[in-house]
């Protein structure tokens, strides 16, 4: 099992061009037959921005289109990012035909594409 996880990460950084090293793959949460979040550490730093810079990339794709990347977030992060996706849901409510995304620690318009 591991060595099918690991795999499927290799396939998941060669579809974004990357070939980073890595520290460390396991699997997080209890076992169930739900998709269970990948805990992936890499050497670098660089290489993190690069791959999660990389990530829209995978949206239309059909094998890894449904995967979520994000960088891990200490506790006080994770708090603060969710009340700036509570600010969010709350400004799209208010005005529907405006898009708003998230960047840095600040709720933005931002022009649809």
């Amino acid at each position: 099992k591991r060595d099918e996880l690991e795999t499927q990460i290799k396939a998941l950084f060669s579809e974004l061009d990357e070939a980073p090293k890595v520290k460390s793959v396991e699997r997080l949460g209890k076992i169930s037959s739900s998709a269970r979040p990948v805990k992936v550490v890499l050497r670098s730093r660089n290489a993190q921005i690069s791959i999660l810079s990389k990530k829209p990339l995978l949206k239309g794709n059909d094998k890894f289109g449904k995967v979520f990347l994000s960088p891990d977030r200490t506790v006080e992060e994770r708090r603060e990012r969710k009340q700036l996706v509570v600010e969010l849901k709350e400004k799209v409510k208010r005005s529907p035909g405006t898009h708003y995304i998230i960047r840095g620690n600040r709720v933005l318009v931002a022009p649809r594409e």
